[in-house]
């Protein structure tokens, strides 16, 4: 008699199980994802989506096969839930429905993959994937450049101005010197950590760092130094609070919360001021006129917005945009009122809700864990917060897949249980495996 033929599941399990496979997906989700404009230049937007879709799915069911072995408290912060779940909503109103359609779908696979990230990797395994891989797009960033410049020859790459020889600005193969600039930022901090936590050799750290910075400079993106100067703030005050008695912590954290709402109340008051101040050839008059153009279509839709695009798709509404600015735009250069007018004021509330509650969870896991890996995620959620001040790149993309695995990661590290057990000066538990 014949034996039984094993199920092609039962096949795949140990491979779906194993950690080599959840690290294969940390390091391909992120060079893919990261470097999207680059993947996009020379496979197209189908084949671009289309490896996007792959990944998600295999990286699911990964996280199916090891569900036994995976904590699933938090496992979907609220917030994030609301928010993608709105972002899907908007197809029903959308002005460009299929448009939406498509975008969703990228969103989704996004998020998608960025979960199953946080889920199967410790956030050492992640920050020692990112930082490979950040390596590895920084030195193809120069390369290319280089090429570029030398040669002259940009197909497929149009985004690349060839300018190295002429001090930048230069954008890599991030497709704008906003998103070198934030990677870059992103790098150094990332590489930081690696040293610090002997994740690397300390020869290797160093000249990483002086990749990062490298690509900082030429990037000369006005914004990312604003980011830069947000991240050295950040990471000064996260150092005075883990130095602190715990007993005099949360006056430490009420005088740092009282100087970040004053510092953004004036910071609205000179807002004109910082914006000219920050111009960056030419591109600050653009973005308040964009800014100004997107809030007379707003009136018309408030609540509920235009409609989910992450990026912006050619066609209407953003063709009424651009051909009264007379230049072609990718986005409204502006996370927060790119979202305000795609998803509406709810859409924006529930948007600020994700980005603040991952931010305060990543604060306090900061200030009370010893170990340095937690001050990754509150660095990167600064990064991002200063960033979307002047690029929109965090409604998709490379900004999108940090954002769901930060806020993740946040959410299983630090429920709002164990806040209350810290507010009342019992040590906060360890969930390092999760």
């Amino acid at each position: 008699m014949a034996s039984r033929v094993p199920h092609i599941p039962d096949l795949l399990r140990p491979l779906l199980e194993s950690a080599a496979l959840a690290h294969v997906v940390l390091v391909a989700g992120l060079g893919l994802v990261l470097a999207n404009p680059f993947w996009r230049a020379m496979i197209g937007e189908a084949g671009y989506t289309s490896a996007l879709v792959c990944l998600a799915s295999i990286a699911a069911l990964s996280a199916r096969a090891r569900a036994q072995a995976i904590d699933w408290t938090n496992a979907l912060p609220l917030s994030l839930a609301l928010y993608l779940g709105w972002a899907v909503l908007s197809l029903t109103w959308s002005y460009q429905p299929l448009d939406t359609l498509w975008r969703l779908g990228n969103l989704l696979a996004t998020a998608l993959l960025g979960l199953a990230i946080a889920w199967t990797r410790d956030t050492i395994q992640i920050v020692r994937g990112l930082g490979d891989v950040l390596r590895v797009l920084l030195v193809g960033s120069l390369v290319v450049e280089l090429v570029i410049a030398l040669l002259g020859v940009d197909w497929p790459l149009a985004f690349i101005s060839g300018t190295l020889f002429r001090g930048g600005p230069i954008q890599g193969v991030f497709g704008s010197r906003g998103a070198m600039a934030f990677l870059s930022l992103v790098a150094l901090f990332t590489f930081m950590i690696e040293v610090r936590t002997r994740s690397i050799r300390r020869s290797i750290g160093i000249a990483s760092l002086v990749l990062a910075g490298v690509g900082m400079v030429l990037a000369s993106s006005p914004i990312g130094f604003l980011a830069a100067a947000a991240v050295a703030v950040t990471g000064g005050a996260v150092y005075v609070l883990r130095r602190a008695a715990p007993r005099t912590r949360w006056r430490w954290n009420a005088s740092f919360t009282a100087l970040g709402v004053l510092g953004v109340f004036g910071i609205w008051l000179a807002r004109y001021s910082i914006i000219v101040a920050l111009d960056g050839r030419g591109e600050t008059s653009t973005r308040v006129h964009v800014w100004q153009e997107m809030s007379r279509y707003l009136f018309y839709r408030p609540l509920n917005g235009w409609g989910f695009s992450g990026g912006w798709w050619v066609g209407a509404p953003y063709t009424w945009i651009q051909q009264a600015e007379g230049k072609t735009l990718g986005s409204g250069l502006n996370g927060f009122i790119d979202v305000y007018f795609q998803l509406g004021a709810i859409g924006l509330v529930l948007f600020l809700a994700l980005v603040g509650t991952a931010f305060a969870r990543s604060w306090m896991l900061a200030a009370n864990r010893r170990s340095s890996i937690y001050i990754w995620p509150a660095l990167l959620l600064a990064t991002l917060i200063v960033s979307s001040l002047a690029d929109s790149f965090v409604l998709s993309g490379a900004g999108l897949l940090l954002l769901v695995v930060a806020s993740v990661k946040s959410a299983r590290e630090l429920t709002w249980g164990d806040a209350w057990r810290s507010r009342e000066r019992t040590p906060l538990p360890s969930r390092a495996g999760r």
